[in-house]
């Protein structure tokens, strides 16, 4: 119930504001700010997606941006990776490769239809900062950050050309092959194999995602 009072007071205070207010009260939308050169009415051509934790104060924080886009006409959506939380590592960890995937699944078709992808990474907590910086030079064009005030100049860090040694890889290419199938490996069969690449169960192994 108090999360819910907040949420009304929070869309009251975002929709009787000015742009300074606005800005103040919302770290993600004084990021949109610093996209468009303070003109949101510049957002309206393209699409906005919203990741919220898997928690019921994210998802309502999640709602109230997403109300507050749709009434000033800009396309949003909000995007709950399943258990993506700080609760644990394994609950993080399990929403951060879900996030992943959709990234790798979603993203090349926005860039073939000719959009830009922007990480806007103003607002969010430390944990999810530091992966989705490193998400985003594979996936974004760019990633955007403003630090200390609300009307600061916007940070931008462009992509960078990195690619995979997949060199390091190819002793351990029959294990790998069989893991795809589903094989559970045991783990001394991957000494020195980057431990990115795959999860434990015990003394086995499987591919990450």
């Amino acid at each position: 119930a108090k999360v819910q009072e907040l949420k009304e007071r929070a869309l009251e205070k975002l929709s009787s504001g000015d742009v300074a207010m606005r800005r103040r009260l919302s770290a993600e939308i004084n990021g949109l700010h610093g996209i468009y050169g303070h003109d949101l009415n510049l957002a309206k051509r393209d699409m906005h997606l919203l990741v919220s934790t898997d928690t019921y104060q994210g998802r309502t924080a999640a709602e109230v941006l997403r109300e507050f886009l749709l009434h000033q006409g800009i396309n949003s959506d909000v995007l709950i990776p399943s258990r993506l939380s700080t609760k644990d590592t394994e609950a993080f960890s399990s929403g951060i490769k879900e996030l992943i995937s959709w990234c790798d699944k979603e993203i090349p078709g926005y860039r073939r239809a000719g959009y830009r992808i922007i990480f806007n990474l103003v607002g969010g907590f430390k944990a999810f900062q530091g992966y989705m910086n490193t998400i985003g030079m594979f996936y974004a064009d760019q990633i955007v950050y403003i630090f200390e005030a609300a009307n600061a100049d916007l940070i931008t860090i462009p992509r960078l050309p990195i690619e995979f040694k997949l060199d390091v890889l190819k002793p351990y290419a029959v294990w790998l092959a069989m893991m795809a199938e589903g094989y559970l490996c045991p783990i001394e069969r991957l000494e020195g194999l980057p431990e990115i690449f795959v999860d434990t169960e015990g003394s086995h192994a499987t591919l990450s995602t």
